[in-house]
């Protein structure tokens, strides 16, 4: 038996219900969708082209502009680069009997597929911020027992002394909370609607997004410029590949990524602790 037409014929049998039938579903976009949105608002997923195992990201050197422009002050400014290595793939794997892919309907089957996509992706939320907790950052600062007005803004700040734009806070769900309860930081945040408690993804006036998730140390708080901070090289995005052992009456999917992360600039994170 092949699951994964066991699993197209499920899948067009919901669609077809509705008006959109698909002939040829994706499974690749039912496993990844919604996935996991504090790992999006990040945004620093690069992908690696096909058949090379790691990506070369440039560091661009700070440069200082000057009035003289003889030929004893021409130097020359050398790119220096960092690559970033992809590691071994990292995947969950679905099994199901055949009974049950059968017989089941396909909002029974569906949410495995989901919770698959989000699990992969909270295990490459919480890679990066174990890279940034081991990339030696000196950019660190304390915070009080319970979050202050005055620490958000100094975390902002710590980055604009090396002039760099804080554009990312994550925390632990409990320092998020705190900082709803500032009056200063709810005057600031443009909240619009609940959406951004439940998602946990909070966009505020002052250009920062607050990502908030239970993966990040309680306690702690990162202050990132995530255009030049750190970078994700990775491959196997959507990969679903099946599997079928009949003599144990077992059939399913393994969903399986690969990547790399890589901290660019330190400078441009700077770290509160309780």
């Amino acid at each position: 038996m092949e699951i994964n037409k066991l699993l197209e014929k499920k899948l067009k049998e919901a669609k077809a219900t509705g008006s959109d039938i698909d002939s040829q579903p994706d499974l690749s976009s039912e496993i990844w969708e919604p996935g996991y949105p504090q790992l999006r608002a990040l945004g620093v997923v690069k992908e690696v082209p096909e058949g090379s195992t790691s990506l070369i990201i440039p560091v661009p050197g700070k440069l200082t502009p000057g009035t003289s422009f003889g030929t004893s002050d021409v130097t020359f400014v050398g790119m220096t680069y960092n690559t970033i290595t992809l590691g071994n793939p990292v995947g969950v794997n679905l099994g199901w009997t055949r009974e049950y892919i059968e017989d089941a309907p396909w909002d029974a089957v569906a949410p495995q597929l989901k919770e698959a996509g989000r699990a992969l992706e909270q295990k490459l939320f919480e890679d990066i911020l174990s890279t940034i907790d081991n990339a030696g950052v000196s950019n660190t600062f304390t915070l009080s027992g319970t979050i202050t007005w005055a620490n958000f803004v100094e975390g902002i700040s710590k980055l604009a002394e090396d002039d760099y734009e804080c554009d990312i806070v994550i925390c632990h769900p409990s320092e998020y909370a705190e900082l709803l309860q500032l009056d200063q930081f709810v005057n600031a945040a443009y909240m619009g609607s609940s959406e951004p408690i439940s998602s946990g993804v909070l966009r505020t006036t002052l250009g920062v997004t607050i990502v908030s998730s239970s993966v990040c140390t309680d306690g702690k708080m990162y202050f990132i410029d995530s255009d030049k901070a750190l970078a994700v090289a990775q491959r196997r995005d959507k990969k679903a590949e099946e599997y079928s052992y009949p003599d144990q009456n077992l059939y399913g999917v393994v969903v399986s990524s690969r990547y790399g992360i890589k901290v660019i600039l330190e400078k441009a994170i700077a770290i509160g602790t309780k």
